[in-house]
């Protein structure tokens, strides 16, 4: 197994001071437009970054806030206009080129997600057990459709393809729900994982997802045009024995998921301080990160090109607010992609 080298990462300096809950990059649509890559913290901001993948830096070039901590980010697929939402219970929208933002909708408690789903639809999930799809071109904050679940939603996920019409959620109730964006018809199966359900991910190419949570252990689904869903398989990752006893064994929330836009890898990355690659086809782990962070991984994201790994350290609020001290500082980091990061030779 290689190595995920990430001593020679470059950690932006005027990251977020709170703990980073999501990240996301937009699909630029040519190699003329910048890499942008929008960042959400639980002090309720939003910052834009425009990230120069030849040199590995990046600048601040946007931000605004929300009213309470931001937990999801998203992008329009053709537009340079980011999208958050969180604990204030709202759904914004900020267009780049206008440097002003919207209210795209709301519901009645926290929204863990949200994603663009083509040119004029946006998904959100929320705790109050609801997935709603908002039409951007209307006025009048009303959702052209709601889907409501068994239990509050933790996550959601679309592929991308603004013709795919199936979205993945996970909720409170260990369901893992496939649900049609354009019907309402909605799939649930039992999560393939025992414990809490912390995040669903699917995959660019959609046709699969891979769902994280707090015992280690992250599984592959595999969702076919019919609206069935069925676990693929299931691998442990982010364990580790205890230093002064090798006959205990640590186990860490994966908190992120992120897939390579050109092949079939996808990263995880875990409260252990590490980030692990990992090859879909051959179900085997590529590379584990090393140095060893000193804080966990809580969010992490490809760009488009592939080259660039963003990722960010800080404090994951699985201890409590007591162990959120002073000296828990929150960073960004960039990473050049190698090959050998992932692809198994």
């Amino acid at each position: 197994m290689q190595g995920l080298d990430l001593s020679r990462d470059q950690q932006l300096t005027d990251a977020q001071n709170d703990s980073i809950s999501d990240m996301a990059f937009y699909r630029k649509q040519s190699s003329m437009e910048p890499a942008f890559l929008s960042v959400a913290a639980w002090d309720g901001s939003v910052v834009v970054y425009e990230v120069n993948e030849a040199e590995n830096v990046a600048s601040r070039v946007a931000g605004y806030t929300h009213n309470g901590p931001v937990l999801s980010t998203h992008w329009h697929p053709e537009r340079p206009i980011v999208v958050s939402s969180g604990c204030d219970n709202r759904a914004l929208a900020h267009d780049l080129a206008s440097n002003c933002e919207i209210v795209l909708g709301s519901h009645n408690e926290v929204i863990s997600s949200i994603r663009v789903l083509d040119d004029y639809r946006v998904a959100t999930a929320s705790w109050d057990q609801s997935i709603r799809i908002w039409d951007i071109r209307m006025d009048n904050r009303n959702p052209s459709a709601t889907v409501k679940l068994s239990g509050r939603v933790y996550s959601l996920d679309h592929s991308g393809n603004v013709d795919d019409k199936w979205l993945v959620t996970c909720d409170s109730t260990r369901t893992v729900s496939l649900i049609d964006c354009q019907k309402g018809v909605m799939m649930g199966v039992v999560s393939p994982l025992k414990c809490h359900t912390r995040r669903v991910a699917v995959a660019p190419t959609g046709g699969w997802a891979v769902v994280s949570g707090t015992e280690g252990i992250c599984a592959v689904v595999k969702m076919s045009q019919r609206g069935d869903i069925e676990k693929d398989f299931s691998f442990l990752c982010h364990r580790a024995p205890r230093k002064d006893s090798i006959s205990i064994l640590d186990i860490y929330p994966v908190n992120t998921v992120a897939f390579h836009p050109k092949t079939t890898t996808f990263c995880t990355g875990g409260s252990d301080g590490h980030l692990n690659t990992w090859d879909k086809v051959k179900r085997r782990k590529i590379s584990t990160s090393y140095p060893m962070m000193n804080a966990p991984i809580t969010a992490s994201a490809f760009s488009p090109s592939g080259n660039t790994l963003a990722y960010s350290v800080s404090y994951d609020w699985s201890k409590g607010h007591s162990f959120n001290t002073p000296e828990s500082k929150s960073s960004v980091c960039l990473h050049q992609v190698v090959q050998s990061d992932v692809r198994i030779p």
